[in-house]
């Protein structure tokens, strides 16, 4: 997801490392929205958020488009509909 564009502005030992954070961090979001915990799920969108407000700030190229409706139909999946009914089921 962010990780890449972190990456990038990394040395080739940062980036690497920072690409292993970001995957270590996304394996728990992903648990942790596997096991219906509506903190992992906006623990999620929030990273989302702030790493397309970054990549506008920082960056200020051209976005993979595919990657960000990607993103946004899982969010929407996350909120709308019967995703969201599974996670009112932990309140």
């Amino acid at each position: 997801m962010h990780w890449a564009l972190v990456g990038a502005h990394f040395s080739s030992l940062g980036a690497s490392l920072s690409s292993a954070i970001f995957v270590v961090i996304d394996a728990f979001l992903i648990y942790g929205i596997w096991m219906g915990q509506s903190r992992a799920r906006d623990i999620y969108a929030g990273i989302f958020a702030l790493s397309m407000l970054l990549y506008f700030l920082i960056a200020g190229s051209k976005i993979n488009i595919l990657h960000v409706m990607l993103e946004l139909i899982a969010l929407c999946l996350l909120y709308i509909g019967p995703g969201a009914m599974w996670f009112e089921a932990e309140l």
